[in-house]
């Protein structure tokens, strides 16, 4: 029995022109599990000054690919290999020290033509960078540390325990796990996810956030019964992707390391239920409904727990007409409330107005809208605010 993995590392001396060519190859690659690009062109040009100026570099880390010995994957170090070269393809400048800013090459002749006009001893000027300091650059060495003999399940393990120093995001830690559930996810066409994030706000792209929602998504429809709404929290969401059916303190447990045929049955059945969500966001939108994840999440789950009895069509119009009305009494005591909390602010006859005014939003309301508003203001997608949704829904068809 192995008590623990072992692989071959090497550490070498690398001239960045070497480097760089590996990756113009294309035997220099990025996992799909890696964070998104984070650096601004600040970063980057500070990072390629630094090169230059010969201070102390951190190691790149790269894995091979166990299907191809003469190809590697950057295991950490994303960032800096893309500054690299991002900046010898001219996409940014850096300054030095005689107050110009320096382009490693050119991106059009009309750039060209500006920098052949630049005079030298002016400042703030954007030019070439010198042919001498050019080779200087490439000349430079970085160290490269190179795992061989790991599968990608082992490199993603180890990208993790390499970025302990900036501790990730959930959605990134989601991004960078290694199962069929997460792999799946993530292969959702762009433009489905585009989709999703354009139709509710808070289902943001950057840094993968996205993941956390369609993780939750994905177990309110795994789960049954009662059991479905554990894990419906975006803060929930990595628990449950690494969940393994072992105890968890107490806390409830889940399974999510799916055979490949209990994913082909799920993901059919996510599939054709997102189709369904998406068409209903659509048609919400043009009746000028914002959802926040809260309700996206409840009406995804009504979609699939009702996907035999209610087509699309005619839920729509039941759906928009509530979020409207939500909508409409949630700005009104949001407005009032607003008038009661800034009392110091107010009349005796405004906040009294203010006061009647909650009365009578409340008594001429319907219950159904009231009690849906109530269980978006605290934990919107907390189990108990999710079962009551549902109800409600529920309740008006």
């Amino acid at each position: 029995m192995d008590l623990f993995d072992t692989y071959t590392v090497q550490v070498n001396d690398v001239m960045i022109h070497e480097y760089l060519r590996k990756a113009s190859e294309e035997k220099l690659g990025f996992p799909c599990w890696q964070r998104f690009d984070g650096w601004p062109d600040k970063y980057k040009s500070e990072f390629i000054k630094a090169i230059l100026e010969g201070k102390d570099i951190p190691k790149i880390y790269t894995y091979g690919d166990p299907a191809d010995w003469t190809k590697q994957w950057v295991l950490d170090g994303g960032h800096r290999t893309r500054a690299l070269l991002e900046f010898v393809r001219g996409d940014f400048s850096i300054s030095l020290n005689d107050g110009n800013h320096y382009v490693f090459a050119e991106k059009s002749e009309a750039e060209r033509e500006t920098k052949k006009k630049g005079r030298k001893k002016a400042t703030n000027q954007t030019l070439l960078l010198p042919e001498s300091v050019k080779r200087h650059f490439q000349m430079k060495s970085l160290q490269v540390v190179t795992y061989s003999n790991m599968v990608e399940e082992q490199a993603r393990v180890i990208f993790n325990e390499l970025n302990h120093q900036r501790a990730m995001t959930d959605a990134e830690l989601i991004n960078s796990h290694s199962s069929l559930l997460v792999d799946y996810l993530r292969g959702l066409s762009e433009s489905i996810v585009d989709e999703i994030v354009s139709l509710v706000p808070k289902f943001k792209k950057d840094k993968h956030e996205y993941l956390k929602h369609l993780v939750a998504m994905f177990s309110l429809l795994e789960r049954q019964n009662d059991d479905k709404f554990h894990y419906c929290e975006p803060k929930n969401a990595l628990r449950y992707v690494k969940g393994n059916g072992q105890p968890d303190e107490g806390r409830p447990t889940n399974n999510a390391q799916f055979s490949q045929s209990e994913m082909d049955t799920l993901t059919h059945r996510y599939n054709e239920n997102m189709v369904r969500f998406i068409e209903l966001l659509q048609q919400l939108t043009e009746s000028n409904v914002k959802l926040l994840e809260g309700d996206a999440y409840t009406l995804f789950h009504f979609l699939y727990e009702k996907r035999n009895t209610y087509t699309v069509e005619r839920v729509k119009d039941v759906v928009a007409e509530l979020m409207n009305n939500v909508c409409i009494y949630k700005e009104e005591e949001k407005r009032l409330n607003k008038i009661m909390k800034d009392h110091s602010k107010h009349t005796p006859e405004t906040l009294n107005l203010a006061k009647q005014g909650l009365e009578s939003l409340n008594s001429s309301s319907e219950t159904h809208v009231v009690e849906w508003a109530k269980t978006t203001k605290n934990n919107p997608c907390g189990s108990g605010n999710m079962r009551n949704r549902y109800i409600l829904l529920s309740n008006l068809f």
